[in-house]
């Protein structure tokens, strides 16, 4: 594993001021966790929060691609309280990462792998939010708070490991290539002319509820993108109290069952996506038990295999559009 340290020294928030901190990751190898450590010299009564003077407010926002905005909404002030409220200040993970929350004396917050996705990420510090008019900043000059922070960031060394300890592997789709006549139910007639069809497949195994990642380098040019299960010849299980099999996928990032752009129970129905963005497109593979059986599933050390099925269907180049009956051109910059 590799770390990376940013410091920000102590730096003062005069009454209505703001201060932002950027961040900015670099694209994979993986990243396996982030924390976020803020020390300052604010004196908060976290019970009394939904009462306190919104222009005395001091907080912290985080937002990924710009600078945040300091929430000043009544329900936004609530979760404040419920996310404060009996804590000493450490979030242990950070769900919402576009979020605002009152700044204590000491705080720290913690980002899953999943959570951290290459780009640029902003830190808010905000003292006073809310309207005030100017003659109101000159009469009321209210506290001024100082604040330093230290940003964390552990990653993975190999490209292809990834989680909290960089012991999972991701595996890349498109070394997988099958034959395209084995491939089953797929729509021959529209891999004809200028349309251009790749067909992959894969038999995965999965042991105790683990969760299965694998990643796609999608062109420009890919018009759409199908994922089917083949339960039917070669599912293998002694046991039948599988209730789904859950894929998610996301562009750019690890998905799981909370953050993915595209979610399905691929043994009902296939995941189809139109136009996917162009980029890494991730896949998570997970088995979904009946709870009465979720406890012995794990002490039996149960195993069960499958064969997952890729197609994707792309424009030649020079095409694009739908069917691929559109002329495509690339704009040069002089």
């Amino acid at each position: 594993m590799t770390y990376t340290r940013y410091k920000v020294s102590a730096t003062k928030l005069e009454p209505y001021d703001w201060s932002y901190i950027r961040v900015e990751l670099p694209p994979p190898p993986f990243y396996a966790s982030a924390s976020i450590e803020i020390v300052s010299n604010v004196k908060l009564n976290l019970k009394k929060i939904v009462k306190h003077p919104k222009r005395k407010l001091p907080i912290i926002c985080f937002r990924g691609g710009g600078p945040p905005l300091p929430d000043v909404s009544e329900t936004a002030l609530e979760v404040l309280h419920h996310l404060s409220n009996g804590s000493s200040g450490e979030i242990q993970n950070l769900h919402n990462i576009e979020q605002c929350y009152p700044l204590q004396k000491n705080m720290t917050f913690k980002l899953m792998p999943q959570q951290i996705t290459p780009g640029v990420y902003y830190i808010g510090l905000f003292n006073g939010i809310g309207s005030t008019r100017t003659q109101s900043k000159m009469i009321n000059r209210g506290s001024t708070y100082s604040f330093s922070a230290n940003l964390i960031l552990e990653g993975c060394l190999n490209s292809t490991m990834w989680g909290e300890h960089c012991d999972q592997v991701v595996d890349d789709l498109s070394n997988l290539q099958h034959d395209s006549n084995e491939f089953g139910n797929r729509d021959d007639e529209h891999c004809v002319g200028n349309i251009a069809c790749t067909h992959y497949s894969r038999v995965i195994c999965t042991k105790n509820m683990d969760m299965n990642v694998y990643f796609l380098d999608v062109t420009e040019a890919v018009e759409r993108l199908t994922i089917r299960f083949n339960k039917a010849s070669h599912f293998h299980s002694r046991n039948a109290n599988v209730s789904s099999v859950m894929l998610y996928a996301r562009h750019n990032a690890i998905p799981d069952k909370t953050l993915h752009d595209y979610s399905t129970d691929i043994t009902k129905d296939p995941l189809v996506v139109h136009l996917p963005m162009a980029g890494i497109l991730y896949f998570a593979i997970e088995m979904v038990f009946w709870s009465n059986v979720h406890d012995g599933m794990r002490e039996r050390n149960i195993k069960l295999c499958y064969l997952v099925e890729w197609e994707t269907i792309a424009c030649q180049q020079g095409k694009a559009g739908p069917n691929c009956t559109w002329e495509g051109h690339i704009l040069k910059v002089c």
